[in-house]
Order: C-alpha cells, then sequence, then structure tokens
C-alpha cells in the first residue's frame, strides 16, 4: 500500500443478514485520502432472499455521531428465490465510517 509520506486510503466494509435486516458497516483504516469529494452513492446487495412484503427500506447512519442521517425505499430485484437490492444516491462521504441497514 503507501508509505509515510503517500496519501492513501483503505476501507473495510463488513456485511451480515440476521432477522430481516441486513446491515453493510464500513471502517475507515487510514483516511488521509479520502476526501469529501469522495463518496458512496449506490450500493448494490446480491444473493438477498425474497423480500415477505416485498417493499425494502434502508436506514443510513454515521458511527461518529450514531445518529441516522438518512432513510428511504431502496430497489428490489428478484428471479425466483433470490434477488439484489440496490440503494442509490446516498451521498455518504467514504472517509467516515458508516452503517447501512436494510429492512426486509
Amino acid at each position: 500500500m503507501g508509505g509515510k509520506k503517500s496519501e492513501w486510503a483503505l476501507i473495510k466494509f463488513t456485511c451480515e443478514a440476521k432477522d430481516g435486516k441486513v446491515k453493510l458497516k464500513s471502517q475507515v483504516v487510514n483516511g488521509s485520502y479520502a476526501t469529501e469529494k469522495m463518496l458512496v452513492n449506490n450500493v448494490v446487495f446480491l444473493g438477498l432472499r425474497k423480500s415477505n412484503s416485498g417493499v425494502v427500506t434502508y436506514d443510513l447512519k454515521q458511527k461518529k455521531s450514531g445518529s441516522k442521517i438518512f432513510e428511504g425505499n431502496a430497489n428490489y430485484k428478484s428471479h425466483e428465490n433470490f434477488g439484489l437490492v440496490q440503494v442509490n444516491d446516498i451521498s455518504q462521504p467514504i472517509g467516515e465510517n458508516f452503517e447501512l441497514q436494510l429492512n426486509m
């Protein structure tokens, strides 16, 4: 990766599904290169089981404050028993830890 004098960013993402909720968490290990202009705009979750209600909502929280900063509806598409969920236009700075939770 980068040395002491170079600017670089490392962000780790983890995801878990439990009890009808799917959580994506980011952990910024080194965000010195990540500026406010570097954003996560869209997130796609693949291989999810079909939603019973057909409606998927999401909550976006910033880890720093722990407060919910955005919520909305996500696009759910399915084929047979599995599908994908696409969350659009979240404009989350990549250099800040966040948690994106899907409510299936």
